[in-house]
C-alpha cells in the first residue's frame, strides 16, 4: 500500500484522452457534452456546482435530466467497514481512517464525518453515490432539501452498505457549498462485525481540519502560507489570520480526542431519548426544540451532565457557596449603602469584597475601586439581576425580596438556581452550555468556547463572520460570573477551573424545571 500521506489524488477524473494522446470520438453533441463535463469535473467542479451553473446558463431544452441514485440492497449481516476519508485537493493530505458499522445511515455518517474531520456542521452538505461524481445523478437529500421541496431519496433512509459494497468503491461528500470542501470516502476493507466494538471509531489520521469559512482549499493554502511567512504576508492576509482559532496548529490531530467525540456523536439519538422523559428547565427545552438535531457537542454534554441525578448540596454547603452574595447583601443592609459620586461602591466595600472573592494585587490597579475590579462589579450586577438590590438616588438598597432572602440562605440558593441562566435568548442558550459543562464536571469557560459555536449554530443562532468561540463565551459571561462567585469551579471560569461537585449539583438543579 502506498504511504498514507503520499497517496496521489487519484479520485480526480482524468481529462478526455489518455496520456498517449488518444482522444475520444466526438461524433455527437452528447459526446461533446460528456467531454466538457469530464473536463469540469477534473478541474475540481462538483456536480452540485455544475448543475447550478447549467440551470442558469443553458438554453431552454438543453437541461440535464438528473436521475435518482440507485442504492443497492443492504448486507444480510452487519459488517465492519474500514474506510478512508480524504479532503480532496489538500497538500499535505488531510485524511482520516475509520472503522464503521456497515448499517450506519448516511445521516449518521454525516455526523461521524463532521466529528472525524473536525468541522462544526454550520453549513449544508450532500452525499453523492459513486463510482464517480456524475452531474446527471442527484445527490441524496437532507432535511434542508426536503424543506425546500426537493424530491428524492433522503440520506436517513440509506445505509452505508447500500452505497459502498465492494472494496475500492467510493462515496463523495461535499460540505459548505460556498467553500466547497469535497471529501472522498473509500472502502478499504470489510471484516466481521464485533458487537462489543463501538459503531464508529477512528484508527488513524493526519493533520488538522481547516478553519470554517476560510475560502476552501485555495483560501486555506493562503492561510498556511501566511502562518509560515507572516513577515512577507500582505495586510489582507494578516487580517484573515487574526480570526483564526487561537493556537491553531495545521499539523495537529488526535485519534483519542476524535474517538471521545465520536462516541457522543453516535449516542446523540439515545441521549435525546433519555432526556426527553425528564422535567427540564424551559431554557434547555427551548434550546433542544430549536436544534434540528443535538449534534455531537450537545449530545456529549447531555450524556455527561447526568441530569437524572437529583442530589443537591446540604444547607451548610449552600451557605458557604453564597458567602460573597450574603456578605454583599449584609453590607448593603437595611438602611442601604451610599455610593460614590460616580455611582460606584465605596472603596472600603470593594476592598473587603475583593478579599472575599480571593482577589489579590496586582490587578488592574488598586483593589479599592470598583471600576478596576471587574469581579466585584459583576457581583453587584448579578445581585441586581437577581432582584436583590436596586439603585435609588445615589444609594444601593435591598429590595423586598433581598431582605427576605438575605436571612434565609437555602431559599436564596434556590432563588439563584432558578434564575439561571441569565440574559436574553442567545445569552441564555450560551448560559445553558455553561451549565451543562458544569454539570458534566468540565471547565465551563473552556467548554463554552469549544462547544458553544456548534451548539448555538445548530439552534439557529447566526453570528456574522462565522462561529466564534469568544463570542459564545461573552454571551455566557452573565451565567459564568454567577458560577464564579458561587465557587462552582476549582479556580474561576476565566482561568478555566474545572467544576466542583457542589457546582455540578447546582448546575443540574438549574437545568431541571423544579426544585429537587
Amino acid at each position: 500500500m502506498a504511504n498514507d500521506d503520499e497517496r496521489s489524488d487519484d479520485n480526480v477524473i482524468p481529462f478526455p484522452g489518455g496520456s498517449n494522446g488518444e482522444t475520444r470520438p466526438t461524433t455527437s453533441v452528447n459526446a461533446l457534452a460528456q467531454q466538457l463535463v469530464d473536463q469540469l469535473l477534473a478541474s475540481g467542479q462538483t456536480p452540485a456546482r455544475l448543475a447550478a451553473v447549467h440551470d442558469t446558463t443553458a438554453p431552454p431544452g438543453w437541461g440535464i435530466q438528473r436521475r435518482q441514485p440507485e442504492p443497492r440492497s443492504p448486507r444480510a449481516a452487519r459488517a465492519t467497514y474500514r474506510v478512508r476519508i480524504d479532503l480532496d485537493g489538500s497538500q499535505p493530505r488531510i485524511w482520516r481512517r475509520l472503522e464503521l458499522a456497515s448499517d450506519l445511515t448516511l445521516a449518521e455518517l454525516h455526523d461521524v464525518l463532521q466529528v472525524a474531520m473536525g468541522w462544526t456542521d454550520s453549513h449544508l452538505h450532500h452525499f453523492e453515490m459513486g463510482p464517480r461524481r456524475d452531474p446527471q445523478v442527484m445527490p441524496f437529500l437532507n432535511d434542508f432539501d426536503v424543506q425546500e421541496g426537493d424530491e428524492g431519496i433522503h440520506e436517513r433512509d440509506v445505509r452505508l452498505d447500500q452505497v459502498l459494497c465492494e472494496v475500492g468503491e467510493r462515496l463523495f461528500y461535499e460540505y459548505d457549498f460556498g467553500d466547497g470542501w469535497d471529501h472522498t470516502v473509500e472502502l478499504e476493507a470489510v471484516t466481521p462485525y464485533d458487537e462489543a466494538a463501538p459503531r464508529g471509531r477512528c484508527t488513524a489520521g493526519r493533520r488538522a481540519c481547516p478553519p470554517e469559512d476560510c475560502g476552501g482549499i485555495g483560501g486555506y493554502e493562503q492561510l498556511l502560507d501566511g502562518l509560515q511567512h507572516p513577515e512577507t504576508a500582505e495586510e489582507w492576509l494578516l487580517e484573515r489570520l487574526d480570526w483564526m482559532p487561537d493556537g491553531f496548529d495545521p499539523a495537529a490531530f488526535s485519534v483519542e480526542e476524535t474517538n471521545d467525540l465520536l462516541v457522543a456523536a453516535l449516542a446523540g439519538s439515545e441521549t435525546l431519548a433519555s432526556v426527553s422523559t425528564m422535567d427540564l428547565d424551559e431554557n434547555l427545552t427551548d434550546l433542544l426544540a430549536r436544534s434540528t438535531k443535538p449534534g455531537p457537542a450537545l449530545a456529549r454534554l447531555l450524556g455527561a451532565a447526568e441530569l437524572s441525578a437529583t442530589d443537591v448540596p446540604d444547607p451548610e454547603t449552600q451557605k458557604r457557596m453564597l458567602r460573597s452574595l450574603l456578605r454583599f447583601t449584609e453590607m448593603v443592609g437595611a438602611d442601604g449603602l451610599t455610593l460614590t459620586k460616580a455611582g460606584y461602591l465605596p472603596p472600603s466595600v470593594v476592598v473587603e469584597l475583593a478579599d472575599l472573592l480571593g482577589l489579590h494585587e496586582p490587578w488592574m490597579g488598586k483593589l479599592n475601586r470598583e471600576e478596576n475590579v471587574p469581579p466585584v462589579a459583576a457581583l453587584r450586577d448579578s445581585a441586581a439581576t437577581l432582584g436583590l438590590v436596586r439603585k435609588l438616588k445615589g444609594r444601593l438598597l435591598l429590595t423586598r425580596n433581598g431582605k427576605r432572602l438575605a436571612s434565609d440562605p437555602p431559599a436564596l440558593w434556590w432563588h439563584v438556581v432558578e434564575s439561571l441562566p441569565f440574559g436574553p435568548d442567545y445569552e441564555r442558550h450560551a448560559g445553558v452550555v455553561a451549565l451543562l459543562a458544569t454539570a458534566a464536571g468540565e471547565a465551563p469557560g473552556e467548554a463554552v468556547r469549544r462547544s458553544g459555536p456548534e451548539v448555538l449554530g445548530r439552534a439557529g443562532w447566526w453570528v456574522e463572520g462565522g462561529p466564534d468561540p469568544w463570542h459564545a463565551y461573552r454571551a455566557a459571561r452573565p451565567t459564568l460570573v454567577v458560577l464564579d462567585f458561587l465557587g462552582c469551579t476549582t479556580g474561576t471560569t476565566f482561568d478555566d477551573g474545572e467544576a466542583t461537585e457542589e457546582g455540578r449539583q447546582l448546575a443540574r438543579a438549574a437545568l431541571r424545571s423544579r426544585r429537587g
